[in-house]
C-alpha cells in the first residue's frame, strides 16, 4: 500500500512538471519563482512552517552554529532515564570483556572525542560554561552498540539511543489530583511505550515517552526523484558535496546538551572515559564508578538532526555575510595574491 501511494505521488508530480514546461511560460519569465509554475513542485506550506521553527533554534556564535532544541510540551513528563543509562553502560562493558579489539576501538573513539572537545565530563562542562546544573532539566540517553560488517570505515559504532522509552514522571494520580508519582528507578523495559503523542496541553499525557517523542516533528522525507530533477534543472550551478562529521560541527546549547548525557567509566591512569571495567576508577567498595558526560555537539540518533543540518547549510551564506565584515587576514595565506582573491570572493558573497 505504501509503495502504491508513493508511486501515485511520483506520477502526480511528474504530470505537474510535464504540464508546466518552461515553453509555456512567457519569454523572459523562465526561472522566475512566481511566474514559472515548476517552482510550485518545490514549495509547500510544511517547508515554510519548518523554516520558521528552525530559525528560532539556530544561532551563530563565535564561529560556530549553536543549536537550542525546542521540545514538545510533553517534554516535562520525560523520564531522565538515569537508571536505564547506567544499567545499559554496565551491560555493554561486561559484554565487551569478551571482545578486546572492539573495546579498544571504542576507547580510541572516546579518547578522540575528548581531545576534539566534543565529549566532556559533566563537572568540567559545567565549569567551562559557567553554569549550574540545578538551573536546567537533566536527562540521559542509553548507549547502544551498532555493527555493520559491510562498512570499511566504521564497522563498529557506539551511539546514543534517543528512541528508548521510559515511564513518565510528574503525572497526576487519578484518585488524588494534587499528588505526583515519579518513576525514576523503574526500568523502561518493563513498561510498554505509548506511541500516540499529542502536542497539546489539554491532551491526556502518555504513560511512556522517549527522547525522540518529545522532539518537534518536521517534514524530513527525502526529496523524490522528480523534485531532484527539477532542482537540478532550475539551478544555475549545481554543487554536490559530502561533509565529514556533519552533525559534529553543530554545537549544542547547554540547555539542550544537558538533556542527553551519557554514562561511562573513567580510566584510573589517564582519566579518559572508557568502557573497560578493569581500568575503571573504583569506589570505597571496589565497585567501578560511572561518570556522567556531555556531548557539546550534536550526534546521530535524534530524529530532528537531518533537518537541522540541512537547514543550517542553507544559512551558511547568511551567517558569513553577517559575521565577516572585516577583510581576511593576509598572514593566513601563503601569498598576497591568494589573500586578494579570497577577499574578492568574500565581498562577492
Amino acid at each position: 500500500m505504501y509503495l502504491v501511494q508513493k508511486a501515485q505521488s511520483y506520477k502526480k508530480e511528474l504530470e505537474s512538471i510535464l504540464n508546466s514546461s518552461k515553453h509555456t511560460v512567457a519569454p523572459g519569465r523562465e526561472y522566475c519563482e512566481k511566474c514559472d509554475p515548476r517552482f510550485k513542485v518545490l514549495s509547500s506550506p510544511e517547508k515554510t512552517r519548518n523554516n520558521l521553527l528552525l530559525q528560532k533554534q539556530i544561532r551563530y556564535k563565535e564561529g560556530h552554529v549553536v543549536f537550542t532544541r525546542t521540545f514538545q510540551q510533553c517534554f516535562k513528563y520525560l523520564n531522565s532515564l538515569q537508571y536505564d543509562s547506567k544499567h545499559q553502560t554496565l551491560r555493554i562493558a561486561k559484554k565487551l570483556e569478551q571482545f578486546p579489539n572492539i573495546l579498544a576501538e571504542y576507547n580510541f573513539k572516546l579518547e578522540k572525542d575528548v581531545n576534539n572537545k566534543k565529549l566532556v565530563f559533566l563537572d568540567q562542562y559545567v565549569k567551562e560554561n559557567q553554569i549550574s546544573v540545578n538551573e536546567y532539566k537533566v536527562g540521559y540517553l542509553p548507549l547502544l552498540m551498532a555493527f555493520n560488517q559491510h562498512s570499511k570505515s566504521t564497522p563498529a559504532r557506539l551511539v546514543q539511543a534517543p528512541n528508548r522509552p521510559g515511564p513518565c514522571v510528574g503525572l497526576t494520580s487519578i484518585n488524588d489530583p494534587k499528588s505526583t508519582k515519579p518513576c525514576v528507578n523503574i526500568s523502561a523495559e518493563e513498561i510498554t511505550a505509548d506511541i500516540s503523542i499529542d502536542d497539546s496541553e489539554s491532551s491526556r499525557p502518555p504513560k511512556c515517552l522517549s527522547y525522540n517523542d518529545c522532539i518537534k516533528s518536521y517534514d524530513q522525507s527525502l526529496l523524490t526523484p522528480n523534485k531532484i530533477t527539477v532542482n537540478h534543472l532550475l539551478s544555475i550551478s549545481p554543487i554536490f558535496g559530502d561533509i565529514s562529521d556533519a552533525f559534529g560541527h553543530i554545537l549544542l546549547d547547554p540547555k539542550t546538551a544537558l538533556t542527553c548525557q551519557i554514562f561511562l567509566f573513567k580510566d584510573k591512569d589517564d582519566l579518559y572515559p572508557t568502557l573497560d571495567i578493569k581500568r575503571a576508577k573504583l569506589d570505597k567498595n571496589n565497585e567501578p564508578i560511572l561518570f556522567p558526560l556531555v556531548y557539546s555537539c550534536s550526534t546521530y540518533g535524534s530524529k530532528d538532526m537531518p533537518m537541522i543540518f540541512s537547514y543550517t547549510l542553507t544559512q551558511c551564506v547568511k551567517f558569513f555575510k553577517e559575521n565577516s565584515l572585516e577583510p581576511l587576514n593576509t598572514k593566513d595565506f601563503k601569498t598576497e595574491n591568494l589573500a586578494v582573491q579570497a577577499n574578492q570572493v568574500r565581498l562577492y558573497l
